[in-house]
């Protein structure tokens, strides 16, 4: 792999995995345990629904 900032040091790398998959897990995790606890408002059988989302426009201002 060919990056132009060089070597990324593995705690780093560590640290990125850590906030951005591991944090969304766990956010995941604990927003579940809540729902479980919310009673079903109709027949649907669903307490809600979890949507994760990315997007380059954190790094690039997007047009329009």
């Amino acid at each position: 792999m060919v990056n132009k900032q060089g070597v990324m040091p593995l705690e780093e790398f560590r640290h990125v995995i850590e906030v951005n998959l591991i944090g969304t897990f766990n956010v995941m995790r604990i927003a579940v345990q809540a729902m479980q606890q919310l009673s079903i408002p109709d027949d649907s059988e669903e307490r809600g629904v979890i949507i994760n989302t990315a997007s380059i426009a954190a790094f690039e201002g997007q047009i329009g």
